[in-house]
Order: C-alpha cells, then structure tokens, then sequence
C-alpha cells in the first residue's frame, strides 16, 4: 500500500511560508522521512477573481521554474495579480 500527503494550497489559517521554495521543500522532505509516497497538490487552472472573491481558493503556479538553474522563483500561487 502506498500512501500520499496532500499539500495545502490555503485556507483561512495558512501559513504563506508554505507556498514559498522553501515551505515546499521542507514539507516534502518531510513526508518522504517519514514514508509518505508522493505529495500532491492542486491541480485545476489559476483560479478567477470572481472564484476567489466567493470562497475559492488559489492553486499554485505548476509552471513557475523551480528546479536548480531555472532562473525562476519556485512554486508561487497563482491568481494573486
């Protein structure tokens, strides 16, 4: 049996630490420590104003280089601009 975590995107109460490089790297490392299989994450399209306005919430930018030498900035939610 395999097992996997699914990562928060957000809600009320979350930490913004999450969503940066770091929070993902260190979450993910984390549950690899401790046996999880795979981590998951949302994955629908960036989020309208409209849907975040009423409740929704965000997903994070998958497209966002985040590997060594991409010149990017890491995962970052998406629909925040």
């Amino acid at each position: 049996m395999k097992f996997t975590v699914e990562y928060p995107v957000g809600g009320p109460d979350h930490d913004p630490v999450l969503l940066t490089r770091a929070g993902v790297s260190a979450v993910v490392l984390a549950a690899g420590r401790i046996g999880f299989d795979a981590v998951a994450f949302t994955e629908h399209p960036a989020p309208s104003l409209k849907w975040l306005q009423h409740g929704g919430h965000r997903t994070l930018d998958v497209g966002a280089p985040a590997g060594r030498g991409g010149g990017g900035g890491g995962p970052r939610p998406s629909g925040s601009g």
